[in-house]
Order: structure tokens, then C-alpha cells, then sequence
């Protein structure tokens, strides 16, 4: 059974802590890897959702790389040659990083929506 998600549900790409010097604010601590972003995300979707039943893992980037600074990005693709595909990435500057992939082979509706659901639960 696969886990669902609530509105209000979501993953940042940062771990915040208490600001020291400004009261009732917080600063970003570190950016967390592309594991753990995709980890957290398994948790509320379950571990190959419906969209990426085939895999949910990370691109060409290595997992245990911080998660880098730039606009989120998620995007749904029809494969070159087969299934259907989901992308979680980051544009800085004109430079497109990958950083997790989905595979389906359930259809384009079915990459669109779970690419839908990215994108609120990292609020892209």
C-alpha cells in the first residue's frame, strides 16, 4: 500500500535552524543530500509510486551530493523510446542539474500527476 500525501505535506531541501541573532527567525543550517530529499519523499509516496513504478532514485548526480541552490524544477517527458518519465531538478543561472528521476510505464497521465504531486509537496 502505498503512502499518501495531505496538502500541507511537504520537503524542504534545506534543514533550518534558530537564527542566533534574530529572535523568532530561523537560518538554514546546511542543504540536505539528494538522498535524503528522496528518502523523505519515498516516505510520504511510498517507495515507487504510481508514475514511477518502474524506479524513484536519483539522476546522474551521486545521491550523497548536497542538494543544490537554484529554482525546483519538476517535469513530466515521454521516453525516447519507451514508458514515461519524471524529473526533479534545479536550474541556477542557465545550468539545468538533475536530481531525481522516475520511470512509468503506466502512461503520460500517470507521470503528469505524480510530477503534479512533486511539485506541491517541494513547493516548486
Amino acid at each position: 500500500m502505498a503512502a499518501t500525501s495531505t496538502p500541507d505535506t511537504t520537503v524542504d531541501t534545506v534543514v533550518w535552524e534558530p537564527h542566533p541573532d534574530h529572535e523568532g527567525c530561523s537560518r538554514v543550517a546546511r542543504h540536505k543530500t539528494i538522498r535524503e530529499v528522496r528518502d523523505e519523499l519515498r516516505v510520504i509516496l511510498g517507495e515507487n509510486p504510481e508514475g514511477a513504478e518502474e524506479y524513484f532514485t536519483g539522476t546522474h548526480a551521486e545521491l550523497d551530493h548536497q542538494w543544490p541552490d537554484g529554482r525546483l524544477v519538476v517535469f513530466a517527458a515521454t521516453g525516447s523510446n519507451e514508458g514515461h518519465y519524471v524529473h526533479v531538478g534545479v536550474i541556477a543561472g542557465t545550468e539545468y542539474m538533475p536530481c531525481l528521476l522516475g520511470k512509468t510505464f503506466a502512461g503520460w497521465a500517470a507521470a503528469h500527476a505524480l510530477a503534479g504531486r512533486l511539485a506541491q509537496i517541494l513547493g516548486a
